[in-house]
């Protein structure tokens, strides 16, 4: 059996959005950066809040209807 390491596979791009952006921006800063997460950062201090995934924008906007796509993050 190989044993490999995390850092042979994992991605050192990592995006960031601020919690009063828009769901929809997130969305699109996905698409145009081709990750499927970004960290929620705080404006005030840079730190990290969370992590928002390509899934919590499919089950809350698409599928629940439980936020709109102009809501914000937070």
């Amino acid at each position: 059996m190989t044993t490999v390491a995390i850092s042979d596979f994992m991605t050192t791009r990592i995006e960031a959005i601020s919690p009063s952006s828009f769901v929809q921006k997130a969305a699109k800063k996905m698409t145009d950066r081709d990750v499927c997460s970004i960290v929620v950062i705080d404006d005030k201090d840079s730190k990290v809040l969370g992590l928002i995934l390509e899934r919590d924008i499919v089950r809350n906007v698409c599928i629940s209807n439980n936020v709109s796509i102009n809501s914000e993050i937070s």
